[in-house]
């Protein structure tokens, strides 16, 4: 029964997300303009959260609950929701590589700035900022998977290019800036929800037993999240396939967790153990399967 919960309560979060954008665009879920869902309590905004989930909860299936939880979810037409691709990528340029974003035509393409841990090499926020920026004005998405901060901790990885390198301070500077120029300065009109990826202590989940490098969760993998949550602008999140991750959900967005207890990470970000998280769990890239 938690589980269903949470889902409905991630899902009601994403349609709260996807129709707060400064541009003008269609609805994407409890358009005024349909009569159907103007009658909907969870369309209603003057209602509790609590009781627009409990009611959004209700009506769906556990089949239309399972086909919002991929990068693709599916429509709910009886509902007015509409279908939506999540995947999206603007880590040093609006990118053609996810589904959702279309080139192509009079677009045939966007501008590439430097690899990320090149242009992390300037240590100019400023720059990081404007380039943020220019995703937006070249990319029409509601979401951008981007910026990557990651913590570069070994050169055999192969992403480490898309990353601002090996320094935490850095990292953290450089995502509160992008994700500053991504996302604008206009209260919650926000331009695009910027999905930095993957909160904290990601890795990959088989080394087939080599154990090399270790790192102080508080010290090295911690900081950029830290400077991401005292920014207070965060809006997703992405995961990665190779991970079990937890994408967690709320009005200011949403996070990757691995496999780890919240509690223990609380700790080493020194959170208060009873401040209360009321971020709703997600799953992001097929780790479904691979939960622990």
């Amino acid at each position: 029964m938690a589980f269903a919960n949470d889902c409905a309560t991630f899902v009601l979060s994403c349609l709260l997300l996807l129709g707060g954008f400064g541009v003008a665009r269609d609805s994407f879920a409890c358009d005024p303009k349909n009569a159907t869902t103007a009658k909907l309590s969870f369309c209603k905004v003057s209602m509790r959260v609590s009781d627009r989930v409990k009611d959004l909860l209700g009506r769906l299936t556990l089949q239309e609950k399972i086909r919002l939880l991929v990068n693709n979810a599916a429509a709910v037409p009886r509902l007015g929701i509409k279908g939506y691709e999540w995947w999206s990528e603007a880590l040093h340029g609006v990118s053609d590589v996810g589904p959702g974003t279309r080139l192509g035509g009079a677009f045939p393409g966007a501008t590439s700035f430097p690899q990320v841990i090149t242009t992390a090499a300037s240590f100019n926020a400023t720059l990081w900022e404007a380039i943020g920026k220019g995703h937006v004005q070249q990319g029409s998405c509601r979401t951008h998977w981007s910026p990557n901060v990651n913590i570069f901790r070994g050169p055999r990885w192969g992403r480490g290019q898309e990353t601002p390198g090996e320094d935490p301070m850095v990292a953290g500077t450089y995502a509160a800036s992008n994700v500053k120029g991504l996302q604008g300065n206009n209260g919650d009109r926000i331009k695009v929800a910027a999905c930095c990826k993957h909160f904290t202590a990601y890795d990959l989940d088989n080394w087939n037993g080599v154990d090399r490098f270790h790192f102080n969760a508080k010290s090295t993998v911690s900081p950029p999240v830290l400077t991401l949550i005292s920014y207070g602008r965060l809006y997703e999140v992405n995961g990665n396939s190779t991970c079990t991750l937890f994408q967690i959900v709320s009005q200011l967005g949403c996070i990757i967790i691995p496999n780890i207890k919240l509690q223990h990470l609380k700790k080493q970000l020194q959170m208060p153990s009873k401040q209360a998280w009321t971020w709703t769990v997600d799953l992001s890239w097929r780790s479904t399967v691979r939960m622990q």
